[in-house]
């Protein structure tokens, strides 16, 4: 890595949704905790990766192509173990919120059914701050399944990529996070977006000159910094997305 213990952590702590996840007391950290013991253990111990892949569960929304690049990893016998660890942690979860409240997940399908009220906005009336919200909006802004026809799209173009390929996780990962959150259905708050501290890291650790980048970073971590309302960022991925693809042009550019 070129990129100093000091610098990552200056990255990782000035990243503004870290200080909104703090702020909202939002459960984002576990799921970057999920990723980042995913990309770690992967290669030596699928099994226990795919353990700490579960934790990504708790917004599967925010990472769907993950999700999906999981299951469809299961056709060699390194991905249907972490498949198998991530099941398995998931149904004991399950089983242990059952056991304290047996209607846990009936409350859940009735949440989703809930119309509208003066305490409650249904999951469908929600204005969130997404690039698919804006094609439903523009599309049909009563049907919501027009929010998940990006991912759909997105999730059939990475299994062609990938077709019959084996994935290499640790270089793959940061990408992986970064399209799951530019495609995400839903969600995508900033305090979601912690999870995109993988992919800056990443990038930034392979390049020699990281400074412009970084500077880029601050840039738009100011302005993150003075979001006032939760549905006002649904610029801040594509901003990040746009200077980590330079920074990889860059990085590509230098080697070559």
């Amino acid at each position: 890595s070129n990129l100093s213990t000091s610098w990552k952590l200056v990255a990782t702590f000035g990243f503004c949704p870290f200080f909104w996840n703090l702020h909202f007391g939002q459960n984002t950290g576990f799921i970057l905790l999920g990723l980042a013991g995913f990309v770690r253990f992967r290669p030596s111990r699928p099994l226990l990766a795919g353990g700490f892949a579960a934790l990504t569960a708790i917004k599967p929304h925010l990472l769907a192509v993950f999700g999906v690049l999981l299951l469809w990893d299961a056709w060699n016998r390194d991905g249907r173990r972490a498949l198998f660890g991530g099941v398995a942690v998931l149904a004991g979860g399950s089983l242990f919120a059952v056991a304290v409240q047996p209607q846990i997940f009936q409350w859940f399908v009735d949440a989703l059914r809930r119309p509208t009220t003066p305490d409650a906005i249904r999951l469908a009336d929600w204005d969130v701050p997404l690039l698919s919200y804006e094609f439903r909006r523009a599309i049909d802004p009563d049907r919501f399944g027009l929010q998940f026809l990006p991912l759909g799209i997105t999730c059939i173009a990475v299994i062609v990529w990938n077709w019959k390929r084996p994935i290499h996780w640790p270089s793959a990962l940061p990408w992986i996070v970064l399209l799951s959150c530019l495609v995400a259905p839903y969600g995508g708050w900033i305090f979601d977006l912690t999870v995109l501290v993988l992919p800056v890291l990443a990038l930034l650790s392979g390049s020699r000159d990281p400074r412009l980048t970084l500077l880029a970073l601050a840039l738009i971590s100011w302005f993150g910094f003075r979001i006032v309302g939760l549905a006002e960022p649904i610029w801040f991925t594509p901003a990040v997305a746009v200077v980590l693809g330079y920074q990889w042009v860059q990085s590509r550019s230098q080697t070559s």
